[in-house]
């Protein structure tokens, strides 16, 4: 690098605040070392509240970040690397799938389907209702149309509030018991309305990248077009395209890989490479769904719920043990990482 002339300007550095967001060249081995603390911040805080303290764990370290001179070094540039997360789909795309299969292929398929209709009603009506509710809400209650907000934008909000998340419930509940119909149920709902919120996430996402209704002369969004019959007449397509679609990519690739595990059976594979193929189906599935612009996350807990339906693809009872202990695993370290990740996001 050629030296400077005196007469040069110092080189522009960034303000202290904004180093977590600018991770350091030639370092992208850092994120390992967050997957890596959310593993044991995840097993020192296993628990009833396990979950809430592996949160608050991660907004406790967070706000270490923020204090002038602070970066953390090597742990705030790996913070930082899941962060700037490019492209950002990429953080779905790892860990959707095998959380949704797992609370998929492993709930109580017999209760599961007595409780459908509940199940149905509560992930699917509520949510939207919930999320339609809102608009009006936060637009003229809350005053965000004086801030440039349009409908989109608070429907697109209103679409990340309006699911509920029952895994700490459920937590308390395999613990210490309860009612196992109820707990299915909670199951079955905590399933779906992440199906249905991320679809109705991904619709409006459409709508707000798309601006729909532009920008006006002051640079604020505009509200655009009145939500009429004809906005919630499209928005409803959308849905219905987006999750029959990933329902029917679901239940295709329930029985491909419902055939090609019986293929390997007859031909002596072990139970790790059986148990291998259910993962592989569950992204897959999100993958290809996704790809021909249809719910990947309902083509993915179709597969799951598929499996359960079928007593995990008709493996042997011997593996079942196996198929729970992989699973088990498996799921502790993806909410371990996602937890955290949502603490210190």
């Amino acid at each position: 690098m050629p030296p400077t002339l005196e007469s040069d300007p110092p080189p522009a550095r960034p303000p202290p605040d904004t180093y977590h967001f600018c991770p350091v060249r030639h370092s992208g081995q850092d994120a390992i070392l967050f997957v890596g603390l959310s593993v044991v911040l995840a097993c020192v805080l296993r628990g009833k509240l396990g979950t809430t303290m592996l949160l608050l764990a991660g907004a406790a370290l967070e706000a270490l970040t923020v204090i002038p001179g602070w970066t953390l070094g090597r742990l705030g540039n790996s913070i930082s690397w899941f962060l700037s997360i490019v492209p950002y789909e990429l953080f779905f795309y790892i860990f959707l799938p095998p959380l949704l299969l797992d609370a998929g292929a492993r709930i109580d398929y017999f209760l599961f389907k007595r409780a459908l209709l509940q199940v149905l009603t509560a992930a699917f009506l509520v949510v939207g209702f919930t999320t339609a509710a809102m608009i009006p809400l936060l637009l003229y209650v809350l005053r965000l149309s004086e801030r440039g907000w349009g409908w989109q934008h608070v429907a697109l909000l209103g679409s990340m509030l309006a699911s509920t998340d029952a895994v700490a419930i459920i937590n308390v509940m395999k613990e210490r018991g309860g009612p196992r119909r109820l707990r299915v149920l909670l199951e079955g709902e905590s399933l779906l309305n992440d199906a249905s919120s991320f679809t109705l996430f991904s619709i409006f996402l459409s709508y707000v990248l798309g601006h729909r209704g532009g920008r006006g002369e002051d640079g604020k969004y505009e509200s655009g077009a009145p939500v009429g019959w004809s906005v919630l007449g499209d928005v409803v397509a959308d849905m219905l395209k987006l999750a029959i679609g990933g329902f029917l990519f679901g239940v295709a690739f329930g029985l491909l890989a419902h055939w090609v595990l019986k293929f390997m059976r007859r031909h002596r594979a072990g139970i790790d490479q059986q148990v291998a193929l259910t993962l592989a189906g569950g992204y897959l599935s999100f993958y290809t769904a996704n790809s021909f612009h249809l719910s990947g996350v309902v083509a993915v807990a179709v597969f799951g719920l598929y499996g359960a339906s079928t007593s995990t693809w008709d493996l042997p009872p011997a593996s079942h043990g196996a198929f729970e202990a992989f699973w088990d695993a498996l799921s502790f370290v993806a909410n371990s990482i996602v937890f955290f990740f949502t603490g210190v996001s």
